[in-house]
């Protein structure tokens, strides 16, 4: 960890011009031996008030680097990060350069900056639109581990056997701090409704009043079909909270398959609550 410290003493003391002009064949592979020191949520974990070098190294990387880098940087990064830390948080910078890349060809004489910063400014504009919106990345971000066959389902288990429920919740909760944490305050096992545990809990950053509670299960838990009651609703809803996601670890534990155990929950959301509540299951099967 001292020499990626260093090396960002070095890139920082000169402005970041070891980073210009492009290409610098040299940059992806820096950054890279940087991303590899810096490999636990601890080492990444942001901090308030007096940085020292080792937070501010940790900051560059977790909030600049793929800002600066290209696409195609980005996607060679990629193969060196397959599976730790940093596989969805460059793999989300590169659906975001797409984007971008296919935005800047179909908005006109407007700049791109310029409507894109309308269209962000303008998304969020309810606790509602702000349920939705979380609940598209959480998929999204399901539909990536699913299809990414074992690279993104070897760290929610150790060797063969899954892990514990709060260990995966800890592994999502990371995960959607390196996505999103500029946009959510995301806590874990935030106490409300009279001390009661909800797994997560997001608040949207430019308004704290809208907010989200996750519970998260894994599939062989045996309050699975009892939980979204009894939880969700009887302690959280009856508490003044609005919106909520049901998020199931699905590990094939529970001798039923993935179509069953989300068609099984959704029955169980009351028509009060179909607007409300919303089931994720991450499949998780090797």
């Amino acid at each position: 960890m001292e020499m990626a410290i260093a090396m960002y003493d070095i890139f920082s003391h000169n402005n970041f011009r070891a980073f210009n002009p492009y290409p610098n064949p040299k940059r992806v592979s820096a950054v890279s031996k940087m991303m590899l020191a810096f490999n636990t949520e601890e080492s990444i974990e942001s901090v308030n008030g007096i940085q020292s070098r080792k937070n501010t190294c940790a900051d560059f990387l977790r909030n600049q680097v793929l800002k600066i880098f290209r696409l195609e940087e980005c996607e060679e990064l990629l193969k060196e990060h397959k599976n730790d830390i940093w596989t969805n948080q460059i793999k989300h910078a590169i659906d975001e350069k797409k984007q971008a890349n296919m935005d800047a060809q179909g908005y006109g004489h407007y700049p791109i900056e310029y409507v894109k910063d309308f269209l962000l400014k303008q998304s969020i504009i309810s606790e509602k639109d702000f349920f939705e919106d979380v609940c598209i990345r959480l998929n999204n971000l399901a539909i990536r581990i699913k299809a990414s066959r074992d690279d993104q389902k070897d760290k929610f288990y150790n060797s063969k056997v899954s892990k514990d429920e709060n260990s995966c919740r800890d592994i999502l909760l990371n995960d959607l701090k390196l996505l999103y944490e500029k946009e959510w305050l995301l806590t874990r096992e935030s106490y409300e409704a009279n001390n009661k545990r909800v797994d997560i809990n997001i608040k949207y950053k430019n308004n704290n009043d809208y907010e989200v509670q996750i519970e998260c299960k894994k599939d062989k838990n045996k309050d699975l079909l009892t939980g979204i009651e009894t939880q969700l609703i009887n302690q959280y809803f009856s508490s003044g909270v609005q919106y909520g996601i049901y998020l199931v670890f699905y590990f094939g534990e529970c001798k039923k398959t993935s179509e069953q155990t989300l068609k099984e929950l959704e029955e169980k959301i009351s028509e009060k609550y179909i607007n409300n509540i919303k089931i994720i299951l991450i499949d998780l099967q090797k």
